[in-house]
């Protein structure tokens, strides 16, 4: 028997079935108590068991204030004894509710079982008080409780957005020599998390959005590294990072190849140059991977143009042209393509598709007519006037002879009303000297007014009209020649000698009924596959002089003929004589005859 009594209300307990060193609470006076003794000898370790259940005190009243302790004889084992002798013993677990202390839980008894459960003396058990079992099934239900609930958290975390694949830390969660337990190591979840924050929270701060930027690169997050970079972007639309961030290319690449020298002055430029320029003035230099091809592309029709202005005359001769065109009050607002067979270049309007469109075999057709006469003109006349080839010419405007071609008679006869000329409903070509023009159009019923084996009216107008202008071109020349004999071949600048002017009286001859006569004599063409013969006889024009002759009236003697300059001056001897409009029309066709 082991007596221990309380120090603070002399309480005694016996602790005889206590470990030596073990703690436990005086029910009395709540005092904590050690139970003396030498530690026992250690034993070798035996195989760990279940922990015993500690041993519970029943639920007594603890004694109340003055209350004083329960007397009874000594003896029974685990029961405090009185003071002084004959004091009853009292088992500290029963005695006023008195526990053993939290911190250290009793030991087993030393043989590793459990007490018989013999009462002693007193009515106490043998070894002590052991409170009857309970079940384990509370403990089991709450850890599958605790397990499911663990495993669902598991899957959420899973199934969250970039991956919960854990970074791997140092060392496991607890330390091997029972330390505290590490902090956990950060999911890919909760970086992004960190970072996306991140990208609120800094807003307009360029300098940490970079930052951020390049955390997220670095943790291989590309799209939230895309968002920082369209954020700082809203503040400076030129940043590099972030541009290059969001795919966008620097178009100062294409801009720093474009060529600056003077083959490219505003006269010159073509539409992928102004687009390129405007682009670079008005735009912002960072484009789409569709914007840098297409400025490319762009660049690369630039150049093109650029070598082709410096190397090719013929080349800049059609450019020249078709700048003048371009600002013209009437062409500028027609679309239109350009097809050229030097010397002759070829404006045909482009507007409307299908019924009433020139198909590309009348253009080609007209283009094979124009070059056919060019030939045939230089055959009569070529050796006889030492004519030179149109396209060896010094200056610029005698090296191109220019037709425009418009898609109905309609458009035709719009385009005269437009530029302040309006002709009569018969008129459908004409040749002006000043602006050196053949205007013409396809379409009507005058394509198919040709007889078996004769040329159209169309093919015929062309003819006609490409006389006028090679008669006009050519006169010129010549008129050149003599007015400067150290040049006979016109192969000095303008700046060398005095240019013959194109509307001049001498270069564009007033004599109207042989300007007239001369032009019908090469129109009477007659198909010969895919080309035509020329100077053939002119059936039409003939049959009208025959029904003037048959008519036995001398309307236009020939000495009153050779005497009209102008169609304005037919008009006025017309009048004199008393013949009305009607008849002036009529009988001006008899020039053509």
């Amino acid at each position: 028997m082991n007596i221990v009594a309380c120090p603070k209300c002399a309480a005694q307990f016996d602790v005889s079935t206590f470990q030596p060193g073990s703690t436990f609470v005086c029910g009395s006076c709540g005092n904590v108590l050690t139970v003396p003794g030498a530690q026992a000898p250690q034993r070798p370790a035996a195989p760990k068991a279940p922990p015993a259940r500690r041993p519970a005190a029943p639920q007594r009243p603890p004694a109340g204030p003055g209350r004083k302790p329960a007397s009874g004889r000594a003896g029974a084992p685990g029961r405090p004894a009185a003071p002084g002798r004959g004091a009853k013993r009292v088992d500290p677990r029963r005695a006023g509710g008195a526990r053993p202390a939290p911190e250290a839980p009793p030991a087993r008894p030393p043989s590793g079982r459990a007490a018989s459960g013999r009462r002693g003396a007193g009515g106490a058990r043998r070894g002590g008080y052991e409170k009857p079992e309970k079940s384990n099934l509370p403990l089991v239900l709450g850890g599958v409780g605790v397990a499911v609930v663990i495993v669902v958290i598991i899957a959420v975390i899973a199934l969250m957005p970039g991956g919960d694949d854990p970074i791997v830390g140092p060392g496991p969660d607890v330390a091997d020599n029972g330390g505290p337990t590490e902090p956990a190591a950060p999911t890919r979840s909760d970086i992004r998390r960190k970072l996306n924050n991140k990208v609120i929270k800094y807003g307009k701060d360029v300098a940490q959005l970079y930052s951020v930027f390049q955390e997220c690169e670095k943790e291989k997050f590309p799209d939230i590294a895309k968002i920082a970079a369209l954020s700082a972007l809203k503040v400076d639309e030129d940043l590099e990072w972030a541009n290059q961030a969001v795919g966008k290319k620097d178009l100062q690449d294409v801009y720093g190849q474009l060529p600056d020298d003077e083959d490219l002055a505003w006269a010159y430029k073509n539409q992928a140059l102004k687009t390129l320029e405007e682009n670079q003035e008005f735009e912002s230099r960072w484009g789409t991977s569709d914007d840098y091809d297409k400025a490319e592309r762009l660049l690369r029709e630039v150049l093109d143009h650029a070598q082709k202005l410096r190397s090719d005359q013929k080349y800049v001769d059609i450019w020249q042209i078709r700048a003048n065109v371009a600002g013209h009050v009437f062409y500028s607002e027609f679309p239109y393509s350009v097809k050229s067979t030097y010397p002759y270049v070829v404006f045909v309007q482009s507007e409307g598709e299908g019924k009433g469109a020139i198909s590309d075999e009348i253009v080609d057709r007209n283009v094979r007519i124009l070059k056919r006469l060019y030939d045939e003109f230089h055959r009569v006349f070529g050796e006889r006037f030492k004519l030179p080839k149109l396209e060896d010419r010094v200056i610029p405007s005698e090296r191109t002879l220019k037709v425009f071609t418009l898609a109905s008679e309609k458009k035709f006869h719009e385009y005269q009303r437009r530029i302040g000329q309006p002709l009569p409903g018969g008129v459908r070509a004409y040749y002006k000297p000043g602006d050196q023009w053949i205007t013409l159009f396809e379409g009507g019923q005058w394509e198919k007014s040709a007889k078996k084996g004769e040329s159209s009216f169309n093919i015929n107008k062309i003819f006609h009209e490409g006389t006028h202008q090679l008669v006009h071109v050519y006169t010129k020349i010549l008129m050149q020649r003599e007015r400067n004999p150290e040049d006979p071949n016109g192969e000095k600048s303008l700046e060398d000698f005095d240019e013959v002017a194109w509307i001049g009286k001498g270069a564009n001859s007033q004599q109207h009924w042989f300007q007239e006569g001369f032009a019908e004599l090469f129109a009477a063409s007659k198909p010969n596959g895919d080309t035509w013969d020329l100077l053939q006889m002119h059936r039409n024009r003939l049959m009208e002089w025959k029904g003037c002759r048959k008519a036995k009236k001398d309307e236009w003697p020939f000495e009153v003929m050779v005497k009209v300059s102008t169609r304005m001056d037919m008009q006025r001897r017309a009048f004199d004589i008393g013949l009305n409009r009607r008849e002036v029309s009529r009988l001006g066709s008899l020039f053509y005859a």
